[in-house]
């Protein structure tokens, strides 16, 4: 899990946009209570978000593994037990009765947290945030604008420096 992260869109060719979110985990209200349901350190399986790209040859492909066994919660107490939280959850192999709504209920609170900054996604824009600090999010990108090449030109940048999770499960 990479300490830091850049957003750069290079182009946005919707015409609603919304916002990128960032709520600052130190200010998260319920923070606590979610890494006593969840567990700190406790390994979950989840199904990662893809992250396709084209590569140098042209070739498109995906960088991430398909599904990771991972912490939600890292046993990480110098970074303030981050969150990972990068796909669908899909269980929790101590817990054969895990209920993922519980996930579901995070996302809500991280998303109507009493301190949550909006920054509207516009073209030629630079986002820097400190991914061990907190949460990001963004709005769905709405009403394309028609006959153009391309919607969305971007460029996202991780640290190499993280936070060790886990190796993939599969």
């Amino acid at each position: 899990m990479p300490k830091n992260i850049l957003l750069y869109n290079m182009l946005i060719a919707y015409r609603k946009p919304g916002n990128l979110y960032w709520v600052p985990f130190a200010l998260w209200d319920k923070k606590n209570a979610y890494m006593e349901q969840l567990g700190v350190g406790r390994p979950y399986r989840i199904k990662v978000t893809p992250s396709i790209y084209e590569f140098k040859n042209g070739e498109i492909g995906d960088v991430s593994p398909p599904e990771v066994e991972v912490p939600i919660f890292p046993e990480d107490q110098e970074n303030g037990y981050p969150l990972y939280l990068n796909g669908k959850v899909i269980s929790c192999d101590e817990d054969s009765c895990f209920d993922p709504t519980i996930i579901d209920e995070l996302r809500e609170s991280i998303s109507q947290n009493s301190v949550r900054y909006a920054i509207p996604q516009k073209a030629r824009r630079v986002v820097f945030a400190r991914n061990l600090s907190g949460a990001h999010a963004r709005d769905v990108l709405e009403e394309p604008v028609e006959d153009v090449p391309y919607t969305r030109v971007f460029v996202r940048s991780v640290d190499e420096d993280g936070v060790e999770l886990t190796h993939p499960a599969i």
